[in-house]
């Protein structure tokens, strides 16, 4: 659907989305005026992406990510300046759709609706949303079939939004009407697909259309999207993913006595190290960015279609990202802490750097605070101070051109060079696209310099068409860069 500039016209057409956006913003922030904002702020990106001839097969799922990033960048403004104090309680005056979600209680109440869980729901539930693994991953690990550790994530979901209910309103299951259930039911479903990567055109027109067709559905599906996805249930998972588990009394005979013990005193161990130990899997979805705190009290912060591999022990802390780009809040505990990109090596102890590995080989590493040593395929290296960048191509290490920011310029959607490949860009406007861009091996090779606004693919797309003689040519499955 693209817009001839009748303002009329696309406010209409776009009133359904503004009003799911509205919603799902005001269920996980404090306050009804940012959630407005969120909400005009998601549609005005929306009608100028429809303007710029681009066709949108999939406004509500463009909508849920642009909504998703705003709120979470909101979160962080607040956790930087302190300007906004979230509630400790889900008691309100508001409807049960217009409680926050965040705070305190939020946290206890989520963490004992998922205590009451079955022990195999609850795992599925914390791999899904605390270690981002895929339902197939999961399905193997557990030897379970895709459709079954889907229904339990839906079936979970279901679970804890009825807890947070009841704790607001005293609400039980048996006053929902059935036709409720089931539309409950089966926005559950979708906000579980919602959070994977690997979608079909036909899913996406599906989910669309159920979303169109009325009011309810458009309301379920934020109230629960807006739980899934706080800050809310991610500690509260999070917390129970290193918890002790209840111990089980019984009468064991003599022989099995110290296999016993010594398994105990194993498992002792596990929880004594627990805090010290993290190992999973993170990952992004194509166009949505998601900050996550790792046990030993460390940040990341990922770009769309990241995937980085943590791997933290007593002995020391890793991690390997295999694509995308992700910054780092190192916090300094007396371990180690290395990064490994493609051929390069980052080795740090407590500072914040931005690491953007590309499909070319090239990895770029950009110092914030701190000191961090790099080290390409031979056994140079090169110290940072905060300010500096290094880059590793090929395996071979060299310094690029100072920092001219405070923070990474992809935290506001930019991206600033004075002089990079067309290829480079693509891939970095790749990360906050819908649709996979790919540009021809002549294109890729093209040099470029200036500020892009990535994080507005069609924008950027628009301008190198008409500054770098290229053609961008839209499928239904993916954007291709040609000349």
């Amino acid at each position: 659907m693209a817009y001839d500039g009748d303002d009329s016209r696309a406010a209409q057409d776009w009133s359904p989305v503004l009003d799911f956006v509205r919603r799902l913003a005001r269920r996980r922030l404090s306050r009804a005026d940012l959630a407005e904002d969120i909400a005009q702020e998601t549609v005005l990106r929306l009608v100028e992406y429809g303007r710029g001839g681009a066709p949108i097969d999939n406004r509500y799922g463009l909508a849920l990510r642009i909504a998703e990033n705003l709120v979470n960048e909101q979160f962080r403004r607040e956790r930087r300046w302190g300007q906004v104090e979230l509630s400790d309680t889900l008691a309100s005056a508001e409807p049960a759709a217009d409680r926050v979600i965040e705070g305190k209680q939020a946290v206890a109440t989520l963490r004992q609706a998922l205590e009451r869980m079955p022990a195999l729901r609850r795992d599925i539930i914390i791999r899904r949303r605390v270690r981002h693994q895929s339902c197939a991953a999961i399905a193997a690990d557990l030897g379970l079939s895709v459709k079954a550790v889907e229904k339990h994530v839906t079936r979970g979901l279901l679970d804890l939004n009825r807890a947070f209910d009841q704790n607001g309103r005293d609400r039980s299951e048996a006053e929902l009407k059935t036709d409720q259930k089931r539309v409950m039911a089966e926005a559950a479903a979708w906000v579980d697909w919602s959070a994977r990567s690997d979608v079909s055109p036909a899913e996406v027109a599906a989910f669309e259309r159920w979303m169109g067709e009325n009011e309810a559905h458009r309301r379920a599906f934020a109230d629960l999207a807006a739980l899934w996805r706080s800050g809310a249930l991610g500690e509260a998972a999070a917390g129970l993913a290193v918890a002790k588990p209840r111990r089980r009394e019984r009468n064991l005979p003599w022989r099995l006595i110290v296999p016993t013990a010594m398994a105990a005193a194993a498992a002792t161990l596990v929880i004594l190290y627990a805090p010290w130990m993290d190992y999973r899997t993170l990952e992004t979805a194509r166009a949505q960015s998601d900050e996550m705190r790792l046990a030993d009290g460390s940040t990341v912060r990922l770009s769309g279609g990241a995937r980085l591999l943590v791997r933290q022990s007593p002995m020391g802390r890793s991690a390997t990202l295999e694509q995308g780009e992700v910054f780092f809040d190192v916090r300094h505990d007396g371990r180690p802490f290395a990064v490994i990109a493609g051929e390069g090596r980052v080795q740090v102890m407590g500072t914040a750097f931005n690491i953007d590995r590309l499909s070319s080989g090239r990895t770029e590493v950009a110092l914030y605070r701190g000191a961090v040593r790099v080290r390409g395929r031979s056994r140079e290296t090169i110290d940072l101070k905060p300010g500096e960048r290094a880059v590793v191509d090929g395996g071979r290490l060299s310094r690029s051109a100072p920092l001219r920011a405070a923070g990474p310029d992809w935290f506001d959607g930019w991206f600033d060079t004075e002089d990079a490949s067309l290829g480079q860009l693509a891939e970095e406007i790749d990360r906050f696209s819908l649709k996979p861009i790919q540009a021809d091996p002549e294109v890729r090779r093209m040099r470029i310099s200036g500020r892009f606004h990535v994080g507005e693919p069609h924008v950027v797309l628009a301008l190198i068409e008409t500054a770098y003689g290229v053609r961008v040519v839209e499928e239904s499955d993916r954007i291709r860069i040609e000349r």
